[in-house]
């Protein structure tokens, strides 16, 4: 096989890729623009820590050649977010590790599991677009292959779940307590998620006594509205929680939050009673609901009504953690759409 030979247009533009790497400039940016990079800061983030990651954001966007103002405001955002986790995580502050295709990759599986898959692949694109500009065409890494389905947070084994139950009824503040009974209740007992947990009222759950608890879940980007009904276990943790909880808010005191931040923070500032305090993650709730639906003989179209699944991908992927084992004869009865006395 012979070797293609390369034009001399070809061989212009990557040297100018070798020159503008070598140089570590891209496109100059306006003075405005050049100006919001300068001031850019990420919310809530420490002032030590912008100050370790900040040269290295501007550094990069003023390498990025993006002409319009919107565009550099969102990449701005997106490139923050991604060094901050980045060098948060292992990675080193050089460009060539950071912006390997399979630290974007890795980003977007461990560090973005709060979004949806959407969300998720607009992440990837815009901070692989950067990829070549910031490293320069020949310097690009080889693209890996893309891992089709997203990372599902595992669920919380019984030993954890009880450990979590015992954390939060002893936390010092009433309010703080009554909210994380609340948000454990429905996240354990209903599989709400942190965006659904923050669209929720009191108004929206009703409790019939001895027959049961009832949550009208409204839509939200990612899961539509449908109703739930409570595990039966959880319904007097929710009703303590629910008991003289002040505001329309179940998660925040005060003025309503639309920022999905503030379900981590409500469980972030959980207190130490003494054990290994778990890390209490309402995606994982969610996934440890998902799980006693799938361990249980309930029909599958059933399963997705309930969680708000389009699809089953995330139930294939949960599988893995079912620990449920049928009795050939149970599994005889189940088939024959015999009544389970399990």
């Amino acid at each position: 096989m012979t070797n293609k030979v390369k034009s001399k247009r070809a061989l212009l533009r990557e040297l100018q890729a070798i020159q503008q790497k070598q140089s570590g400039m891209g496109k100059e940016l306006s003075p405005t623009m050049h100006n919001f990079v300068n001031n850019y800061r990420l919310p809530n983030i420490a002032n030590e820590r912008w100050a370790l990651i900040h040269p290295l954001v501007t550094s990069t966007m003023k390498r990025g050649e993006i002409s319009t103002e919107p565009g550099l405001r969102r990449k701005t955002r997106i490139v923050a977010q991604y060094i901050n986790w980045a060098t948060n995580n292992g990675y080193s502050f050089e460009l060539d590790e950071l912006f390997a295709f399979s630290a974007i990759e890795d980003y977007i599986r461990r560090g973005l599991t709060h979004l949806a898959e959407p969300s998720r692949a607009s992440y990837r694109s815009e901070l692989r677009s950067m990829t070549a500009k910031v490293l320069g065409e020949l310097s690009a890494p080889v693209r890996v292959q893309r891992i089709a389905h997203r990372l599902i947070s595992s669920p919380y084994t019984h030993q954890e779940v009880d450990e979590i139950l015992f954390t939060i009824r002893y936390q010092p503040s009433e309010g703080r307590r009554k909210r994380l009974l609340v948000g454990v209740a429905l996240g354990l007992g209903a599989g709400v998620s942190a965006s659904e947990l923050l669209n929720l009222r009191k108004c929206d759950i009703k409790d019939y006594g001895d027959t049961g608890i009832e949550i009208l879940i409204t839509a939200t980007n990612t899961y539509p509205a449908r109703t739930v009904w409570l595990f039966e276990e959880y319904e007097d943790i929710l009703r303590r929680g629910l008991s003289g909880l002040i505001g329309r808010s179940l998660v925040v005191e005060g003025r309503v939050s639309a920022n999905r931040n503030a379900v981590n923070k409500l469980y972030d500032g959980v207190k130490d009673t003494g054990k290994n305090t778990l890390k209490i993650e309402q995606a994982r709730m969610r996934n440890t609901w998902l799980i006693r639906l799938l361990e249980a003989p309930i029909p599958l179209a059933l399963v997705m009504q309930v969680a708000g699944l389009h699809s089953a991908r995330t139930l294939t992927n949960l599988v893995a953690h079912v620990n449920e084992h049928y009795h050939p004869k149970e599994i005889n009865s189940i088939m024959k759409g015999k009544k389970n006395d399990r």
